[in-house]
């Protein structure tokens, strides 16, 4: 690939966007790009006036459900998402669910953590008939497989939605279905879900429905929500553990790293600014109106790129430097206004008990690949024969 990313989706998967998001930074405040039809937003000032700005929206207004959805049950969740959706029925079920979150502490979520990862450990060392403590050395791939599909990152895959299910209450067999079926789940939600996907994640969202009905006494609402809690540990929250292992080898972090949540958590929340695992998001315009002296017809879409915010010099002193003992700040990688992410400090928890453990097992040399996703940047990692360098990390 080339030094700088195709455009600004194509950044997400770059081996380093992050040049190409501060050249963006240094030129308007709000560029078109006509070959995208998108508006590229990469200021935190300009990308927060967008966040909170009543004319835009998550959703098109003439599609609030994606098309190829309308016609299948899984469209009446989606249509249900307080992510997907705006207004005040938008904000009485999102202060419901924050609600529902306080209830959690930081000792619980920590505890059912460590559960998950132990009992991952022992699932993945059946599977692959692997002692427990060597899961991650090089025989530890399956030759059956790709050479990207390691232990590892199934293990990082699978690790935040189990915990997410504990937490709503499902049983360790409940959660170990809930982990693979949501997969499935998501993988219909793309634009370029065939019939057999979309089939497969309506199986899915039953699945997962039938399973919080089981633990769980609320409105289908309720039940949709604490479903898209577990939509987006999935993706989320594995990029931030994936993004944190590379920063502890891209930082030549691993001489002074301690296994102890103090030091993980720091090292997640600098990587959640720093290397993102959510790159971008998308604001559709209901009404024509002005943003940074910028006048956004009804109909536009703009492209909000949050993983440059977290560089911005303006938002945060020495921006380009990885520090651990930065002041904690908004971070707008979990949005801002009416959809801050009310789970961030718990994605925060399971990322850092994630590290602490794989700070104390014997990782071999790797090399890692991006996944080819339009927001996420999530790595894949594989092994290499040799030692890795701080420059390593390819991408397709």
């Amino acid at each position: 690939m080339n030094n700088v990313p195709l455009h600004a989706i194509a950044a997400a998967q770059h081996a380093d966007p992050y040049p190409y998001y501060a050249m963006l930074r240094q030129g308007a405040a709000l560029q078109y790009d006509p070959a995208l039809k998108l508006w590229l937003a990469s200021r935190a000032e300009v990308i927060r006036q967008l966040l909170t700005h009543p004319a835009a929206k998550v959703r098109p207004a003439t599609a609030p459900v994606p098309p190829h959805l309308v016609a299948t049950s899984v469209s009446e969740v989606f249509a249900m998402l307080i992510r997907m959706t705006d207004g005040g029925t938008q904000q009485q079920h999102k202060a419901w669910l924050q609600q529902r979150l306080s209830r959690l502490t930081t000792t619980e979520v920590q505890q059912l953590s460590w559960q998950s990862v132990q009992q991952l450990q022992s699932t993945l060392a059946d599977k692959y008939q692997l002692a427990a403590d060597h899961l991650f050395s090089p025989g530890s791939k399956s030759g059956a497989e790709p050479a990207q599909a390691t232990v590892l990152n199934e293990f990082i895959r699978l690790l935040p939605v189990t915990v997410v299910a504990l937490l709503l209450n499902f049983s360790p067999c409940q959660a170990a279905i809930a982990a693979v079926a949501i997969a499935d789940f998501i993988a219909c939600l793309l634009p370029d879900a065939d019939a057999r996907t979309i089939s497969a994640g309506e199986q899915a969202c039953a699945t997962l429905l039938a399973q919080l009905r089981q633990t769980t006494t609320g409105a289908d609402w309720q039940l949709a929500n604490l479903l898209g809690l577990l939509m987006q540990s999935y993706e989320a929250t594995s990029g931030l553990i994936g993004n944190s292992l590379i920063a502890l080898f891209r930082q030549q972090l691993l001489p002074m790293a301690q296994t102890n949540p103090e030091f993980c958590l720091l090292l997640v929340h600098e990587v959640a600014r720093f290397d993102p695992p959510v790159q971008n998001t998308r604001r559709f315009i209901s009404a024509d109106c002005e943003i940074a002296g910028v006048l956004l017809p009804q109909g536009s879409t703009v492209l909000l790129l949050l993983a440059a915010a977290g560089r911005d010099e303006q938002q945060y002193q020495n921006a380009e430097q990885f520090r651990l003992d930065r002041t904690p700040t908004e971070n707008l990688t979990f949005s801002s206004g009416a959809h801050r992410c009310p789970g961030d400090w718990i994605a925060c928890q399971i990322a850092a008990v994630a590290m602490e453990f794989l700070l104390r097992q014997k990782l071999p040399p790797l090399q890692w690949q991006y996944q080819n996703l339009t927001n996420g940047r999530l790595p894949l990692f594989f092994h290499s024969d040799q030692p890795l360098q701080a420059s390593q990390g390819v991408t397709e």
